[in-house]
């Protein structure tokens, strides 16, 4: 990634730069405690990027960097040269398929380290998709490590038979103003769909159902809101085969009153790249009821994707991923354009549902959360 005209000023070799990563996760290991953080860092490891700023008095000078973590609201990174507190600044950073994404942000903090090593934390303009830059493998994957309970809203609908674990569940919630209903069985949890919940819940073991057919029963009805696999079983089998089935992510039991609202706070509010999107369009050509038309199709075209990839009809996924990356752009949906582009690149590869099953469920929950252009989009994800 790095051109000619990229500032080098790290000054360290590989060995010398490998043992000051070790020290710092050492260091932040040693002396982590209760993360006020909202959201979770990733690491990164294995790659350069380029930051590019300008000098006080306007040129633009790229420099070369070390990513170190990433998270849906920023990064941190090694850089060779100190940079001022508030500093607007460009992170150009491949993402998983070999494409260089510019991220827009600003410096929030520099300091040094060693030598001419400095280590600077950038604040992302935009929230951003982790997943889209790392490789998460069988990584049981929520983004926000800490919750303001008192900001969690929402209607969560829970599908258990034990009475026990919904008293307990009932329990992690009652500080919050979360709306919280429970079904026991398959058939009283499809029913009470017609309550809206904005978030479901699915125990793997049910008396009259099993989880994963539940949840693609739940998808055939017409349901275009995330929807989670409660399981003890944490293999990667089992990961795939709710991704499959449409779920959005595993929860493994037993669950802790943290991760619930984590799992909660990851689909109900903004900012973990995973909250509405809005379309970002020119008014005066695409107007508000074009907008809304196409959002409806992006819904039916979420619930066909998740019929086709059950059925494991890859010529037809193929066909409706390659629709929404032609077409959302055009409607202010830039963002889930780039996940359609990214979807088609690995489907192309493989030439396999199965192996693009994290791809597609990222397509899938894009679709499904574009929002009409009369919902309110304060703190919501944007489509760019």
């Amino acid at each position: 990634m790095p051109g000619k005209a990229t500032i080098t000023q790290l000054r360290l070799s590989g060995s010398e730069l490998d043992a000051l990563i070790e020290e710092l996760n050492r260091a932040a290991t040693e002396n982590s405690g209760p993360s006020k953080r909202e959201m979770r860092r990733w690491s990164m490891t294995g790659d350069k990027a380029v930051l590019t700023i300008a000098d006080s008095v306007g040129a633009k000078k790229h420099l070369l960097i070390i990513p170190r973590d990433i998270s849906t609201s920023g990064m941190g990174c090694l850089n060779g040269v100190f940079i001022h507190l508030g500093t607007n600044c460009v992170v150009s950073l491949r993402d998983r398929h070999g494409k260089t994404r510019s991220l827009v942000g600003t410096v929030a903090r520099c300091q040094h380290l060693k030598g001419s090593v400095h280590e600077v934390g950038i604040r992302f303009k935009d929230p951003i998709n982790p997943e889209e830059f790392r490789e998460f493998h069988n990584e049981h994957i929520f983004h926000r490590e800490s919750v303001q309970l008192d900001k969690l809203r929402g209607h969560i609908l829970v599908i258990e038979e034990s009475m026990m674990d919904q008293k307990l569940y009932a329990a992690f919630f009652k500080n919050t103003s979360i709306e919280l209903s429970f079904a026991k069985d398959a058939k009283s949890g499809v029913a009470m769909l017609s309550e809206s919940p904005d978030l479901v819940i699915v125990n793997s073991m049910l008396s009259d159902k099993s989880g994963l057919d539940l949840i693609g029963e739940i998808c055939d009805s017409g349901y275009a809101k995330p929807i989670l696999l409660m399981s003890t079983d944490s293999s990667a089998a089992t990961r795939t085969a709710a991704l499959q089935a449409g779920a959005s992510e595993v929860l493994i039991k037993p669950v802790t009153a943290d991760l619930f609202h984590r799992a909660a706070a990851e689909y109900l509010m903004g900012g973990s790249g995973r909250g509405p999107i809005h379309a970002v369009r020119d008014a005066s050509v695409i107007s508000n009821e074009m907008v809304d038309e196409f959002v409806q199709e992006l819904h039916k075209l979420a619930h066909e994707l998740n019929t086709l990839i059950r059925a494991n009809a890859y010529d037809d996924v193929r066909a409706r991923t390659n629709m929404i990356k032609g077409s959302a752009s055009g409607y202010g949906f830039k963002g889930v354009t780039e996940v359609a582009e990214a979807a088609m690149r690995t489907l192309d590869a493989t030439m396999s549902i199965e192996e693009s099953t994290m791809q597609l469920r990222e397509l899938i929950s894009a679709c499904q959360r574009t929002v009409p252009s009369s919902v309110a989009g304060a703190g919501d994800e944007l489509a760019e």
